[in-house]
């Protein structure tokens, strides 16, 4: 996904005064928005963005077009303020449940809950129980939060730039998109590819699509969940077959490679350089793409030098 964004907009202003302009903008802005992965456009089948009212119901259905533009706000400080909230006023209601305990006359009334005739102390203990569910409430819904991941900058940079060339919110309401600090309390709530290489390589691929499109002028492609030319949605599984099409092809070169090389080397001692010299390209190559723990990046480097051991002792013999 590549956005260039329309310098001549003004992103400070709301969104009264800019109806008369809005053709102008969507005519000349150079906005360029691609999406490959799993297109929604869930709104309302059939509908594009453009049908829908200016102001929220635009921005709603821009969003709702594509899972990469759910991008929202974790409110992390808010979450902890309470949190902490919560947990001191369970702290205050410990105290007092220590206080009734340590000045209870009676022994035997801490010794049998059922023969307990301290009404203080169950009245206590029901107020417990529920700032302990609000609390525990509070931490598994915080839990949830942080385990979403930050939103991709370009997802971020598209939703900018739409606003910014088409303004339908108030100034104040897109604030969380560009106040400074806030980038760090972004979320993204759509699915995200987990590789970063084949998010890299699609983000290539959708340029190059893009630069096809406008010199070719074809439609073809395109999901049409908008009719601005600038706005580019592709079909699901689009980008992501043509992704791992090409992943495919350069594990499949760097793989064969060596084998091609070790056939036409005539001495041991060169076969094994090559074999060495791929085994660590490999290894290299796993722990820089690849998410792997360190025992399975040793196994597979294992496993890869064996097959070029037996490759190189086979070709050897015959």
């Amino acid at each position: 996904m590549t956005i260039k964004p329309n310098n001549s907009h003004d992103y400070s202003r709301s969104t009264e005064g800019f109806h008369a302009k809005q053709s102008l903008v969507m005519a000349s802005g150079s906005l360029t928005l691609s999406v490959g992965d799993a297109c929604d456009n869930s709104s309302a089948p059939g509908r594009k963005i453009e049908d829908y009212p200016q102001g929220y119901p635009r921005f709603a259905a821009f969003i709702s077009a594509h899972s990469s533009f759910h991008v929202f706000r974790r409110f992390m400080a808010l979450r902890v303020r309470l949190l902490l909230y919560k947990q001191d006023e369970l702290s205050v209601l410990e105290k007092q449940l220590e206080r009734l305990d340590g000045d209870e006359p009676k022994v035997l009334y801490l010794g049998s809950i059922r023969r307990d005739r301290n009404e203080a102390r169950k009245e206590l203990m029901t107020r417990l129980e529920s700032k302990l569910e609000e609390y525990d409430s509070l931490a598994t819904r915080n839990e949830t939060i942080l385990k979403r991941a930050l939103p991709r900058d370009r997802d971020v940079q598209n939703l900018r730039n739409w606003i910014g060339n088409n303004a339908c919110v108030a100034r104040e309401e897109k604030e969380y998109l560009y106040r400074d600090g806030y980038d760090r309390d972004l979320m993204a709530v759509g699915a995200l590819g987990s590789d970063s290489t084949q998010d890299s390589l699609e983000a290539s691929i959708s340029n190059a699509l893009i630069l096809s499109l406008k010199w070719t002028k074809w439609k073809g492609i395109d999901s049409g969940a908008s009719i601005d030319e600038t706005v580019h949605i592709f079909p699901p599984g689009l980008m992501i077959n043509l992704t791992r099409g090409l992943l495919a092809s350069m594990f499949i070169l760097v793989l064969s490679a060596p084998v091609v090389i070790i056939v036409f080397v005539a001495t041991i001692p060169a076969r094994l350089a090559v074999a060495l010299v791929a085994c660590i390209i490999f290894i290299l190559i796993l722990s820089i793409l690849a998410k792997v723990k360190t025992a399975e990046l040793f196994v597979a480097g294992a496993t890869y030098a064996a097959v070029m051991v037996v490759f190189i002792t086979g070709n050897s013999m015959s």
